[in-house]
């Protein structure tokens, strides 16, 4: 007995290895595209003591009903915001995905599961959780699922009685949640799957889900924050299509291996109880089914699997028996599937930044664009600008109400998902978006691969906006080592264009540009005054070291510096 407890003492000690091979996962820079949008919504909040019920951050949607169901969450993260800027944010989402961890062993720990099988998972689910768990609303959906997962697990226990304070608790529940994330349905719908247990059970259960969805119904909006998924199921397939969090979750993708994996773990160990011969309850039966079919509808539900379906299928396993051998090859597996998710989470992790306490420096954010404009907003402001999907929510945060933007990644956008957006579609599908919305300015990535366009005879290969924006009807008037921002000539004042127009210089197109120098079609030293200036305009020191290069071969070809002896 003495020699079993020290050798089993030691499990004891492999959950919380596990942990610390996670953490690293939970503490990387936090980013997030849609964040900004949400602080621009509660920003409104604040300033107007009220919730938004139309748009008021774009000019293509302004005035159209916008049910706002993350609200509360919002407020949350802006004071956040407020309070401590981006480290206030890095330790709301580092702190909250550590924390659920630790509630996950916790959990686990009171349905007695073994530890190697809490060490086993904990890595993986946190490489599944990794990309969803950020500064957003949808950190309060996690723990309020779990919290209702664990809920329903002790009333079919028979751990906790049915009472007027249960029901109450839940109602109060789910008007918390349907004012922070929406989420909710998924809670609701645990509620539904244990009322197939039938009996007192499948009565209570039912009762939890009406007092849920009544719940649901006191936010400022009553019942029209349904209205948010029939939109989203009305543009489903176009969702699918633009948007990486709502495509289909590929099961050849090496990055979604955790996933998978703990996916066929859960149906694997539902399947071996079943031929065991040992009889589930309902609700775990239709759990492992329906959850995993919803799980895997889409990238945006895949962290349900890890987070309902895995210690409910550790939790059927307590029951299966195995021949010791069988056991110690799964024990094997399973150490060693744990220490690959921990050490890729370490790689992960160490790959974007480490314990940097701000968000991922590697995301492409126009700051210094965005400085631009608002230092000419008394040409610029009220202009119909276009912006790309991703870079709505910051140039809303950043920019209104000076400027409106094109498009964000808010739901009221997706029937624009369609439009075909620069570069997609080259010159004709961008001037007939500019036709369609009225489009005066436009600030896009700069686009380093380049085009070909056949009129008769080849053409040499430049950059997109060569073609899309011809000089006789655009400007280029900033660009930097992210951002170019041009303006449609008609929709700015004569003088202040020139001043800041370039008129001959163009990121990408300057292989072109120095031709039409060496044969004279352009004086160099215009080129020369446009270079200083744009050193001079913009932080941009990637475009200014390439300026400079072009500029020195510009001035040997033309004769201006003796080629080196060597």
């Amino acid at each position: 007995m003495a020699l079993n407890a020290r050798l089993a003492a030691p499990r004891r000690w492999l959950p919380l290895l596990a942990l610390v091979l996670s953490l690293p996962l939970c503490f990387k820079p936090f980013s997030d595209p849609d964040l900004p949008w949400h602080l621009s919504a509660a920003r409104w909040i604040v300033e107007h003591r009220a919730v938004p019920r139309a748009d008021f951050l774009s000019w293509t949607k302004e005035g159209k009903p916008w049910v706002d169901f993350e609200w509360g969450a919002q407020l949350a993260l802006y004071g956040l915001e407020r309070a401590g800027g981006d480290r206030a944010l890095w330790l709301f989402k580092s702190g909250g995905f550590a924390l659920l961890l630790v509630c996950l062993l916790l959990l686990l720990r009171r349905w007695k599961t073994p530890e190697l099988w809490s060490a086993a998972v904990l890595p993986p689910m946190a490489l599944v959780f990794a990309p969803y768990l950020n500064a957003r609303p949808e950190m309060f959906s996690v723990f309020l699922c779990l919290a209702q997962f664990a809920l329903l697990e002790e009333l079919r226990e028979g751990r906790i009685k049915p009472s007027f304070v249960l029901f109450g608790g839940q109602l109060l529940l789910y008007a918390l949640w349907a004012n922070l994330h929406g989420a909710f349905p998924v809670g609701l719908g645990l509620c539904v799957l244990y009322g197939l247990e039938g009996g007192l059970l499948g009565r209570v259960c039912a009762g939890l889900a009406f007092s849920g969805l009544a719940g649901t119904l006191l936010n400022p909006y009553g019942w029209y924050i349904y209205r948010v998924f029939i939109e989203h199921a009305q543009h489903k397939e176009l969702l699918r299509q633009h948007i990486i969090e709502w495509s289909d979750i590929p099961i050849s993708s090496l990055a979604q291996v955790p996933y998978w994996t703990l996916l066929f773990f859960s149906f694997g160990m539902g399947l071996a109880a079943v031929w065991q011969g040992i009889v589930l309850p309902r609700a775990h039966l239709a759990a492992l089914l329906v959850l995993g079919l919803f799980g895997s509808s889409h990238f945006r539900h895949s962290i349900y699997v890890p987070l309902l379906l895995v210690p409910l299928a550790l939790k059927i396993g307590l029951g299966l028996s195995a021949p010791v051998g069988l056991r110690r090859v799964i024990y094997a597996a399973a150490a060693v599937l744990a220490l690959g998710a921990g050490l890729a989470g370490w790689d992960i992790a160490r790959a974007t930044g480490g314990l940097r306490l701000a968000q991922n420096p590697d995301l492409k954010i126009p700051f210094e664009a965005c400085a631009f404009l608002r230092g000419e907003k008394a040409a610029l402001g009220g202009i119909k600008l276009y912006n790309t999907y991703n870079w709505g929510g910051f140039l809303g945060y950043e920019l209104y109400p000076d400027y409106k933007v094109f498009i964000d990644g808010r739901y009221l956008f997706a029937d624009m998902l369609a439009e075909p957006h620069p570069p997609a579609g080259g010159a004709p599908a961008w001037r007939r978006l500019v036709e369609r919305y009225g489009i005066q300015a436009a600030l896009i990535e700069i686009h380093r691969p380049l085009y070909q366009v056949f009129r008769g005879q080849l053409s040499p290969w430049r950059p997109f906006d060569v073609y899309s924006m011809p000089r006789s009807e655009w400007a280029l008037v900033y660009w930097d080592d992210l951002a170019m921002f041009f303006v449609k000539r008609e929709a700015v004042p004569i003088d202040w264009l020139k001043r800041h127009e370039f008129r001959h210089l163009r990121p990408g197109d300057l292989q072109v540009l120095g031709r039409r120098v060496v044969a004279g079609q352009v004086p160099y030293i215009e080129v020369a005054r446009e270079i200083e200036r744009f050193r001079r305009q913009a932080n941009a020191p990637l475009e200014l070291e390439r300026l400079d290069a072009w500029k020195t071969e510009l001035r040997r070809e033309l004769g201006f510096v003796r080629p080196s002896a060597s």
